[in-house]
């Protein structure tokens, strides 16, 4: 788990797919892609937690606005 751990880290820190291999010694850098993978998918679920957060609280502040913003509230 630790060694999944640190190549989604090298890859995040941008670092060259034969530089990963062997930091984690891997033999060949085929490997590296699912590290790269796993990294993607981290960033599309951050990504998507953190507009979440950003809706409830646009939501939230439009409470206080008034009837005008309604269809902003519908279309929410």
């Amino acid at each position: 788990m630790f060694r999944r751990s640190y190549g989604v880290k090298l890859t995040e820190l941008h670092l060259d797919d034969w530089t990963i291999a062997k930091l984690l010694g891997h033999s060949g850098v085929g490997v590296v892609k699912h590290y790269r993978k796993m990294s993607n998918q981290l960033l599309a679920d951050e990504t998507r937690r953190a507009r979440e957060m950003q809706t409830r609280i646009l939501l939230e502040n439009l409470e206080r606005w008034g009837d005008e913003y309604e269809q902003i509230r519908q279309d929410g």
